[in-house]
């Protein structure tokens, strides 16, 4: 295990930390540690950084100061890392379930590599979350990991428990009600997203695809709605998901061989459409980010 000093680890940031995974050392040492070839390793790592952007944008504009913060799905955990050498109290949680536990590892990895010991991550699952066992949270939020929960009322409701009266949940993920998969970037049977796997043979049978609850923007809003909570949609999200294609160079790449995504992209390029899309309402826009309170509630 190579240590780092107090004060690289005091001057962690996103540019050090891809510094770190972009290591041909590091990816070696993944792929050794996972059986598993580097190509896979890289691929992890690229989404994990686009998504920790996401992540990171989610939080924006939330005082974070003495706040008791929950990653729920942290993954690899660069978020985590970033807030907690800000000096933020923050807490992951990760099952590792429906083909992510590679990116646990990984995470394990990138905190070796940095010598940091005290900030720990949980093997648990949101549906596991305890208010006697975990505590409170001031915020709590997560980024393309709602879609994975298979079973989602269990893990709304121990987020809600766990939600300080007067807290904020930030969450982003797909919205299927528009048919479209962005893990495997292929249109879904409209109104019946599973059958989808007959004409996806690779995908049958597959821990990701097991993993998948298609859930819709009006699901999300019932769930929370019941337990109390109000959801709030913004507007435009599938509109930056598009922008993002000429900014994020690492998430241009991935989508690149998903032609549905680059011909809708070039078309509503070019006959002037890309606008409108940021016009949408939430419900007709994939994918979805939303913020829970408390109906009556104020969030800090």
């Amino acid at each position: 295990m190579i240590e780092s000093s107090q004060q690289e680890i005091a001057e962690l940031s996103m540019t050090e930390v891809k510094t770190i995974l972009d290591d041909e050392n590091f990816l070696r040492a993944c792929s050794a540690r996972l059986s598993r070839p580097t190509s896979e390793i890289v691929s992890r790592i690229q989404t994990s950084l686009s998504e920790a952007a996401v992540g990171l944008s989610l939080l924006e504009g939330i005082d974070l100061a003495g706040k008791r913060i929950l990653e729920v799905g942290a993954g690899i955990g660069i978020v985590s890392l970033i807030l907690h050498r800000r000096g933020v109290e923050v807490v992951p949680i990760e099952p590792g379930r429906g083909g992510f536990d590679p990116n646990t590892q990984i995470g394990i990895l990138l905190r070796e590599r940095l010598g940091i010991r005290e900030l720990v991550y949980h093997s648990l699952g949101a549906e596991e979350l305890r208010p006697a066992d975990h505590g409170l949270f001031d915020v709590i939020f997560s980024v393309n990991v709602l879609e994975h929960i298979p079973d989602l009322e269990p893990a709304v409701d121990a987020m809600c428990k766990v939600l300080k009266p007067d807290g904020v949940m930030c969450h982003t993920c797909p919205n299927y009600l528009i048919p479209y998969e962005p893990h495997y970037g292929v249109p879904l049977v409209p109104f019946v997203p599973r059958l989808t796997a007959l004409l996806l043979p690779n995908a049958r049978g597959t821990e990701l695809w097991d993993s998948l609850n298609f859930v819709t923007l009006g699901r999300m809003r019932r769930a929370f709605s019941r337990r109390g909570f109000d959801c709030e949609f913004a507007r435009g999200a599938m509109h930056k998901a598009f922008v993002r294609l000429d900014v994020d160079e690492r998430y241009r790449e991935r989508q690149g061989s998903r032609r549905i995504v680059a011909v809708a992209y070039g078309f509503l390029r070019r006959f002037g459409f890309l606008r409108l899309i940021a016009s949408l309402p939430p419900v007709l826009a994939t994918p979805m980010t939303f913020k829970v309170r408390r109906k009556n509630g104020t969030a800090t």
